[in-house]
């Protein structure tokens, strides 16, 4: 996840659903306010600055996913 203040967040995603609804943009268009990750890292111009084992990043801070 790229923040829009340019926070980078790795971290794992747990997608709900059945095989077609476990896609990110699902999780990303749903009605929940936050994207929960677990075992997280943030990175800030590409310096690791924290890691957390659960992390909810609001969608309004998010610029874009990446998938790996």
């Amino acid at each position: 996840i790229r923040t829009l203040d340019g926070t980078d967040i790795r971290g794992e995603v747990f997608l709900e659903g059945t095989k077609f609804e476990r896609r990110v943009s699902s999780l990303l268009n749903d009605e929940r306010t936050f994207v929960p990750l677990t075992d997280s890292e943030m990175f800030i111009n590409g310096h690791r600055v924290a890691h957390a084992d659960f992390i909810c990043v609001n969608k309004n801070a998010i610029s874009y996913v990446l998938e790996e």
